[in-house]
């Protein structure tokens, strides 16, 4: 059985969206880490999702995954991440730990944090500005742990397919 045909007969509708600025999205000046999680709960709305929906959440797409718990977790039926962005602010993560490992990002990283946790309408301006330090896997100059991960990301950097995938992720609609 092919896999779209399960997801048919197991009833499971699975919808993506660019964030507010990303992609095909228009940009929000007012967005907010509450209006990321409206953003989420009309769209669940708009498709008729029901009462409850999952939420599946990778990287930065995570701050989405973790306004949703903060703002509607009534509505979740349950959220994964998967290679989330660490939320250091998190009450679960001890907060020497936390305040230890943020210190060990490199500063282009910790920038991005905290434009994100104190002017995410200014998130998108901060990772598409070549001025500033900005993340590490945005500049492509992070690696990464899984050898075939990091395999992945030097070959794109050198083939050009990294900057050409970035600056379509950076574009505006107009």
């Amino acid at each position: 059985m092919r896999v779209q045909e399960l997801l048919e007969e197991l009833g499971v509708y699975m919808v993506a969206f660019d964030r507010a600025g990303y992609g095909e999205s228009d940009p929000d000046p007012r967005r907010s880490v509450r209006s990321a999680a409206l953003d989420v709960e009309d769209l669940a709305d708009a498709l008729g999702l029901g009462d409850r929906f999952h939420l599946v959440c990778s990287s930065l797409g995570s701050h989405a995954g973790w306004a949703a718990i903060r703002y509607i977790p009534h509505r979740l039926a349950g959220v994964a991440m998967m290679a989330p962005v660490v939320n250091y602010r998190w009450r679960g993560l001890p907060r020497g730990l936390a305040r230890q490992l943020y210190r060990k990002q490199p500063a282009g990283d910790r920038w991005s944090l905290r434009v994100a946790y104190y002017a995410p309408w200014l998130l998108h301006w901060w990772m598409s500005q070549p001025w500033l330090p900005t993340s590490t896997v945005v500049d492509g100059s992070g690696t990464f742990p899984n050898a075939l991960d990091e395999k992945n990301r030097v070959m794109a950097l050198s083939n050009g397919m990294f900057h050409q995938v970035r600056s379509r992720s950076f574009h505006f609609r107009r």
